[in-house]
Formats: C-alpha cells, sequence, structure tokens
C-alpha cells in the first residue's frame, strides 16, 4: 500500500467529508469527545484537584478521614500550600513588576535602524496594551497561581472586535424621508466599533478538555480533539445568532429559540468549581430562573480530520452553532 492511492482511501476520506456535513454526526461527535474527557477527568484528575483546592483555601481534603466525625480532633488546620503559594506570587510579582516597563523588546540585528525602530513601536504598543487595556497585573498571577494549584494554566488570546451598524435616513430638500418606489425608506449605512481590544482570557482548567494519551509537552498541538467550554449569557448567545460574520455574511451562530438553549444547561455542580469556591455557595451558573441572564454553556470543538484541525461550536452537546471549519480559518 505504500506509495499508493487505493479506492479504499478515497472512499475513508468521502466519509469523513460527509460527517462533517451532517448535523447529527457533529453533535455524535461532540457528544463523544465530552463523555470521554469528562470520565478520565473525574475518574484521574479532579480528586487531586480537590485536594489541592481544599489545601489552598486551609481546609482538610474531601477524601481524608478527618472529614469523619470519628476522627475530628481540632478546627484548627493550617497547610503550607497557601503559604507557600503566596509566597512564591510575591516573588513573581518582584521579578515582572519592579519596574515601570512591563516588557523588554529587543531587535534581532542591533545594528539594524529599521529593526531598532520596529522594536520601539512593539514595545510601545504592547505596553500600552497590557498596562491599560488588559487587566496584565491579575492576569499574570492568576494563571501562576493555577499552576501552582492545578499543576497547569490555561489562556486563550484574542482580539475582542465589535461593530454595531445603522442606518441613517436619507432627507430631501424639502427635510421629508426619501424612499424608493415601493415606499421603503432609503438611506445610509453607518458603522461605530463599539470595542477594538486585545484580550487574554484565563480559563479555568476543568472546562478545557484535551485527549490523555496525547504528548503532554504540546497537548493543544498532539491532541486529536480539544474542547475548550466557554460559559456564555443568554442575551449575549442570541446576540451573536443576529451579528453577521465579516468573512461569510452569514450569522455567526445559527438561531436557535431561548427556550431549546435554556434545555442545555448543566444540572449538576462541577467538582473542581464546587471545590475552588466553597461547598457552602451556591453555584453562581446553577440559574433556574430561566431569564436572558441565565448562564448557558457554549463549547468550542476542534476535532482533527484528515490532518487538518477542524472547528465548530455547539451548545451543551445538544445544540449545532455553526458549521465546521478549518481552525486556521
Amino acid at each position: 500500500r505504500s506509495g499508493h492511492v487505493t479506492a479504499a482511501d478515497n472512499a475513508e476520506e468521502e466519509e469523513d467529508s460527509e460527517v462533517l456535513t451532517n448535523e447529527a454526526a457533529l453533535l455524535q461527535t461532540a457528544q463523544t469527545i465530552y463523555r470521554a474527557s469528562t470520565d478520565y477527568l473525574d475518574s484521574n484528575i479532579t480528586t487531586t484537584w480537590e485536594t489541592n483546592l481544599a489545601h489552598f483555601n486551609n481546609e482538610h481534603a474531601p477524601t481524608t478521614k478527618f472529614q469523619s466525625s470519628n476522627y475530628k480532633r481540632s478546627k484548627v488546620f493550617r497547610p503550607k500550600t497557601r503559604s507557600m503559594t503566596k509566597a512564591s506570587e510575591a516573588a513573581l510579582t518582584n521579578a515582572m513588576f519592579s519596574t515601570l516597563d512591563v516588557l523588554d523588546v529587543q531587535p534581532e540585528d542591533a545594528t539594524d535602524q529599521i529593526q531598532i525602530a520596529s522594536a520601539k513601536i512593539n514595545k510601545a504598543i504592547l505596553q500600552y496594551r497590557l498596562d491599560r487595556k488588559i487587566k496584565w497585573f491579575q492576569t499574570v498571577i492568576g494563571a501562576y497561581q493555577s499552576t501552582k494549584v492545578y499543576g497547569l494554566c490555561i489562556s486563550m488570546q484574542r482580539w475582542d472586535y465589535h461593530v454595531d451598524t445603522d442606518v441613517v435616513p436619507a432627507q430631501r430638500f424639502d427635510g421629508s424621508i426619501e424612499t424608493d418606489e415601493e415606499g421603503n425608506m432609503l438611506g445610509f449605512e453607518t458603522s461605530k466599533v463599539r470595542k477594538d481590544d486585545l484580550c487574554v482570557d484565563l480559563i479555568a482548567p476543568e472546562n478545557f478538555r484535551f485527549d490523555p494519551m496525547c504528548d503532554w509537552r504540546d497537548p493543544c498541538g498532539t491532541s486529536p480533539y480539544l474542547i475548550y467550554m466557554m460559559p456564555i449569557y443568554a442575551h449575549d448567545a442570541i446576540e451573536k445568532m443576529e451579528q453577521e460574520d465579516d468573512k461569510t455574511g452569514q450569522p455567526q451562530w445559527k438561531k436557535h429559540s431561548l427556550s431549546a438553549m435554556l434545555a442545555t444547561r448543566r444540572n449538576w455542580y462541577d467538582r473542581t468549581r464546587q471545590a475552588r469556591e466553597g461547598r457552602r455557595r451556591i453555584d453562581p451558573s446553577d440559574d433556574q430562573a430561566g431569564s436572558m441572564y441565565s448562564t448557558l454553556w457554549a463549547h468550542m470543538n476542534i476535532v482533527k480530520i484528515n490532518g487538518d484541525d477542524m472547528m465548530f461550536w455547539t451548545m451543551g452537546t445538544e445544540l449545532l452553532l455553526s458549521e465546521p471549519v478549518l481552525l486556521k480559518e
């Protein structure tokens, strides 16, 4: 078979391409990878995270015998996890924020005047973004704390750009509104930039999934699938369904009713989030009001097909929000 393409190979590629165009198959894929990653996470990782979070919050681990009434001796418990983490954060703060410049940009060739000028311009732009537009101190310390507690930190860099469009009516010389032959109002389309910011989003570890058999040195590059479970308000999801994509001219997400999206909400409390926020608190995402301000979970699914990374959005694992496209697009 080496060096030859058979009919079976072509049939397999056609079958894979057909899978990407079938909505039911896409939802089945989203459910399969979510279930597989969730089962592995709950069986092997979540207990360790619960223990680390309990120690960070100066509490006994949920699996320790000291949670039992037979072994309770004292209410005082002072593990060194929190104090060591805070000391490390103080050292990091001193190393990264002891000067006014949050970064340093140098040209590769110190004799090239163009590279020298480019380095100065890039430094000024990044300095402005990190100092004025991004909560850089909280982002850095939060990512470092996540690494100390969970063993990893996950961030997504994106550009938050949104333009609002409006139509200004065209007026005649007498002040009346100009219309066409059918009586429809004529006007000029205007646009106003609402957001134009660089964003660095920290992702909670339990909201990002990858295959456990991937290369631990490069999970995002070697895992056959990735899942980013993004919390989003219902009204923001509806807004995405009404916004047009600049590239395709189509709505960013497929339109679904509010009731259909609310039906995809999770009805259970995530163990890691519960350990992080405290077991006596009500889950902030568990809003049973069913309003426009309820929290939903949109899944960004990235699946490797024929060597290409394909990305599509789903609401939970029940509703398809977008058609699969190449991740690089």
